[in-house]
């Protein structure tokens, strides 16, 4: 489990994990977590995980949408 303090709503968060990775977007909407969703299957195709690049992309995407 992963804890972190959220500056947004002021609160101290936590997110369960896999033991793997984790990124965590905060304040978004459930459209836009749809959006971001579709993304991230685009992006991992037949993949098992994303890789460094697909990763860089997935930020980029959600830094202009």
């Amino acid at each position: 489990m992963l804890f972190f303090y959220n500056g947004v709503d002021s609160a101290w968060q936590a997110a369960l994990g896999n033991g793997e990775d984790c990124i965590i977007i905060n304040d978004i909407t459930p459209p836009q977590a749809s959006l971001l969703l579709e993304e991230y299957h685009a992006l991992l195709g037949q993949n098992k995980n994303l890789n460094l690049q697909s990763i860089k992309m997935l930020l980029a995407y959600t830094n202009k949408n």
